[in-house]
């Protein structure tokens, strides 16, 4: 359902963006609604289950994302500090 409302074909594994906050270090990022999150530190997220099992202890996280057909990657700074 999600997939079919973003235009995002069924055989694109991963989850759907659905809400970015203007301003937030996603947002900053360049991750938009309907981007599809199919790795993060290259393990690949299927459900949100999934994301329990990463850890987020780093100073970034490396997405790898679908975007409008191509597949990007992104870097998200989560401490300035590290």
């Amino acid at each position: 359902a999600l997939k079919s409302q973003y235009g995002v074909p069924q055989s694109v594994d991963g989850l759907v963006i659905v809400a970015v906050r203007q301003g937030s270090l996603a947002w900053n990022a360049g991750l938009r609604p309907g981007n599809v999150v199919r790795e993060i530190n290259r393990t690949a997220v299927m459900e949100m289950a999934d994301l329990r099992q990463l850890d987020f202890d780093g100073p970034s996280v490396l997405l790898r994302l679908w975007v409008d057909g191509a597949h990007v990657f992104r870097v998200i700074t989560l401490n300035e500090q590290g």
